[in-house]
Parts: C-alpha cells; structure tokens; sequence
C-alpha cells in the first residue's frame, strides 16, 4: 500500500501478498529479493515502471539531468494496482507523454 507522505509524493507503507481489502492506493509489484541482515530487512520490488523509454537524442538529454535536476516520474495506477508511466517530471515541470 501507499501513503502520501507531507510533501504530497507517494511512498511504500507496506507490503502484502494479498490485493488490499480497503480503498487504500496500492501498487502491484514482485518481490525480486529479501535480504535480512542484522534484523535490517531489505525487500527489493519491480513494479514495471524501472525503465522509461525514449528516443535516442531525448534519452541522452535525460541522462545528462539526471545529476543535476530533481528528476520524478508520472504513475496512473488502475484498479488492480498495476503502474503505467504517463511522463516525467523535471524540476516542478510535468512533462505528460504524447500516448496519453
């Protein structure tokens, strides 16, 4: 499940095998690794958004801000917890893809 935290961004608040039984936002994802390490868990998820696509002179320009820029995705979630990205956001610029 997610939870939005103060800053109106969302984060994990925890971790199920089962969908939800409330209205809660939730994202559906597959647990890659767990590590458990002086009683420090780390779970690893893949939630199908790890990987944002572009052409090739648009991919370069993105890599090139990503050290120097505040860089977010986009995420619409469906019923079924399941992520899209629709777009990036630089800085406080949204920048929605053409597909949607």
């Amino acid at each position: 499940m997610l939870q939005q935290n103060e800053t109106g961004h969302w984060t994990p608040a925890s971790l199920s095998h089962s969908r939800p039984k409330t209205d809660a936002i939730f994202i559906t994802g597959r647990v890659l690794s767990v590590n458990n390490w002086k009683n420090n868990i780390n779970i690893r998820v893949a939630y199908n958004i790890e990987s944002y696509f572009a052409d090739q002179k648009t991919a370069k320009g993105l890599e090139k801000q990503l050290s120097d820029h505040d860089m977010k995705l986009i995420v619409a979630l469906g019923k079924t917890g399941k992520a899209v990205i629709k777009g990036i956001q630089i800085d406080d610029v949204r920048q929605i893809d053409d597909l949607w």
